[in-house]
C-alpha cells in the first residue's frame, strides 16, 4: 500500500512540474553524403586537374536528393561547371542548370530531388586549367534502390 501512495504522489509531482522540450535544429548538410568522387581526366596526358563529387541525401522517409560539386586541387581555374540529374524510377528526367564559373577553384550545383524512392543520380564536371588548355571531364553517378 505505501508503496501505491508513494508511486501516486511521484506521478501528480511529474505532473505538476513542466517539462520544457526543445525542438533540434535539423542541418540538412548533415544528411547528404559523398556517394561517388572521381578525379576529372582530359585527351592529353596530363596530371588531373581537380575532382567532382556527387552528394546524395536518403534520410528516412524522404525522397532522395543530390547536388554535385567540381574543385580543383590547386589554385583557380580558367573555367570550371557542375550539373546534376536525375532519372526516377517513373522515367522521369530532371536537371539542375548548368553552372559555369570563370577564376575559381570550386562550384556547387543546385540540389534536385527524385520523385520517387528509387532512382539514378548523374553528376557532370568540367575543368578548363587555363584559356587555351584542354578540358577535363568526370561523371559520377549513384543509383538508389
Amino acid at each position: 500500500m505505501k508503496r501505491m501512495i508513494c508511486m501516486l504522489l511521484l506521478g501528480a509531482a511529474l505532473m505538476t512540474n513542466p517539462v520544457t522540450a526543445h525542438a533540434a535544429e535539423l542541418n540538412e548538410e548533415e544528411y547528404f553524403e559523398i556517394v561517388d568522387h572521381k578525379p576529372t581526366l582530359g585527351m592529353e596526358r596530363e596530371a588531373s586537374w581537380g575532382y567532382g563529387n556527387l552528394y546524395v541525401d536518403t534520410y528516412l522517409f524522404n525522397e532522395p536528393s543530390a547536388y554535385a560539386t567540381t574543385q580543383t586541387y590547386s589554385g583557380n581555374a580558367y573555367s570550371i561547371s557542375v550539373q546534376v540529374s536525375c532519372i526516377d524510377n517513373d522515367g522521369n528526367n530532371s536537371a539542375s542548370q548548368k553552372i559555369s564559373l570563370s577564376n575559381t577553384n570550386f562550384i556547387q550545383s543546385a540540389t534536385i530531388k527524385s520523385l520517387t524512392k528509387k532512382c539514378e543520380f548523374f553528376g557532370f564536371h568540367s575543368i578548363q586549367s587555363t584559356s587555351n588548355s584542354g578540358v577535363q571531364t568526370c561523371d559520377t553517378y549513384k543509383k538508389i534502390d
